[in-house]
């Protein structure tokens, strides 16, 4: 278990941190929180790479682990905190091999003071099925570049 903790300052080398991803510009430090829209594994130069799309209240940025086709416990549908350095690729942001943090779903039981899980009503049902924008591309096979 780690026990880095992600920045809490609200500079870096005298410029603001972004701590929503529309806050985010190329070259600029993001502490963000989201939840994984997609994943996919791609290639980056001759490497297998885990592209992971983060989405916030605010956009989206794409997370990317060089060397790695998966990342343990990652998958679509997780909430989770990254830190890095933002870059401009492809029109898109992007940030290379973050720090992150795995960040408890809500309702989980241990992580509401109550210790109980919501109740049903007004809640979202579960269900595996995804909608028509919501496809998670995962598998081992690495199949384009990125």
């Amino acid at each position: 278990m780690s026990s880095f903790a992600l920045t809490e300052e609200s500079c870096w080398g005298g410029r603001p941190i972004a701590r929503q991803i529309a806050e985010a510009r190329p070259r600029s430090r993001v502490v963000v929180t989201g939840t994984v829209r997609t994943t996919e594994t791609v290639t980056v130069g001759r490497s297998a790479s885990y592209r992971v799309v983060l989405r916030d209240d605010t956009g989206e940025l794409d997370v990317l682990f060089l060397g790695r086709s998966t990342v343990a416990g990652v998958g679509v549908g997780t909430r989770c905190s990254v830190e890095g350095t933002a870059q401009l690729r492809g029109g898109r942001l992007v940030v290379w091999n973050p720090l992150y943090k795995l960040e408890p779903a809500d309702g989980i039981r241990g992580v509401n003071p109550s210790d109980q899980l919501p109740e049903r009503e007004g809640h979202a049902e579960l269900t595996t099925s995804r909608g028509s924008d919501e496809t998670e591309h995962t598998g081992s096979s690495v199949d384009r570049p990125w």
